[in-house]
């Protein structure tokens, strides 16, 4: 499984917006796995690095023998606009702005 996503610390925000049922942050789109969320729990935990990759390892191992579907878009809500329009924005949780 590979996971892709733009935001900064994109290992933790993946795990903690968009795949932890315990969060059920703007992304989370049902996915609950009790075994990945002790997984995504000790990595949020972990200080140091060696540590923190170890559990971001074992997380990615679960995600691979159970893996969740993941959106590149927001299934919930479409939106297209002309290229080049003015006033438009989508901030760093995926909402939508008309400014």
């Amino acid at each position: 499984m590979a996971i892709f996503d733009s935001s900064p610390h994109s290992t933790y925000r993946i795990l903690n917006d968009k795949i932890s049922s315990e969060t059920k942050a703007v992304w989370w789109q049902g996915y609950d796995d009790a075994e990945i969320e002790a997984l995504i729990a000790a990595a949020n935990r972990a200080v140091d690095d060696a540590d923190r990759e170890t559990a971001y390892a074992r997380c990615l191992t679960r995600l691979h023998q159970n893996p969740p579907w993941l959106y590149l878009v927001h299934p919930i809500d479409v939106f297209a606009a002309r290229k080049g329009v003015d006033g438009l924005a989508i901030d760093h949780k995926g909402t939508l702005n008309i400014l």
